[in-house]
């Protein structure tokens, strides 16, 4: 891991090296086989990030078959504006809401209405970015830039689902976390 603030002539002399995989300007790109590729530490997914996205996916591929009423379908599958309406059968609609919520489960749930999957899926993006960490021993969740306590959970509750459902109530915890998120994806990459 390199940062290209502190130590610019070593992330240059990677980036630009031969052998890595991500160089577009190495020679011979086909004679010589990369040993290494870049990972951006904002788009780098861990194991769990991965699982949950994956369970956010089923969940919204879920809300689709649970909602019943038809002016409910048309009206998500025409707020996607990629899905044909006119003409179709309401199963057919719903098969496609069906496979656009699957592909895209965090625009379908701010469509939805249910911020909880995306809360979750914000609080794991601080996480990874380092933004926030979780503190087993004493079951709280800090704010690393400033250090302050954001939540101590109940010690029967599971700490992510526990953390999430306190942010849906304290819009101003959730929206500082937002802040932190919105600007590291406002850096631009070198």
């Amino acid at each position: 891991r390199v940062d290209f603030v502190a130590n610019y002539m070593l992330y240059l002399f990677l980036e630009l090296h031969p052998f890595n995989s991500s160089n577009r300007h190495r020679h011979n790109r086909n004679t010589i086989k990369p040993l290494f590729y870049r990972t951006d530490i904002l788009t780098a997914k861990t194991d769990k990030f991965r699982a949950v996205e994956m369970d956010l996916a089923f969940e919204a591929e879920l809300a689709v078959v649970n909602t019943k009423d038809r002016d409910r379908i048309i009206g998500l599958a025409e707020a996607t504006g990629q899905i044909l309406v006119h003409g179709k059968m309401t199963d057919a609609i719903k098969a496609d809401l069906r496979m656009w919520a699957r592909k895209n489960p965090r625009l379908f749930f701010s469509m939805h209405g249910d911020l909880t999957p995306a809360i979750k899926l914000n609080v794991l993006d601080a996480q990874g970015l380092g933004l926030i960490e979780y503190n087993q021993q004493t079951r709280t969740f800090i704010d690393m830039e400033n250090g302050v306590d954001l939540y101590t959970h109940p010690v029967a509750e599971e700490p992510l689902e526990s953390f999430v459902k306190y942010l849906k109530g304290n819009p101003d915890t959730y929206n500082r976390i937002k802040e932190l998120l919105d600007y590291w994806e406002t850096i631009p990459m070198v």
